[in-house]
């Protein structure tokens, strides 16, 4: 289970900054940047990551590890 919960974690938090970097392309200037819709949407994509692992089998964790 500790193995599980460490994958997924970790792909929430590459979800997130993935999401939080495609963001910050959409804006012509840095100064430009809403904040709040770049955070909230980085934090949902994060979430869903996290639902899509209890969803799937993750490929990092071996079926004997669950």
């Amino acid at each position: 289970m500790k193995t599980w919960l460490h994958a997924a974690f970790n792909r929430a938090i590459r979800t997130f900054f993935q999401t939080l970097v495609a963001s910050l392309g959409t804006s012509t200037m840095f100064s430009e940047v809403e904040w709040k819709i770049v955070l909230s949407t980085s934090l949902f994509a994060s979430l869903l990551s996290i639902c899509t692992s209890f969803a799937t089998n993750l490929p990092e964790v071996k079926e004997t590890e669950e």
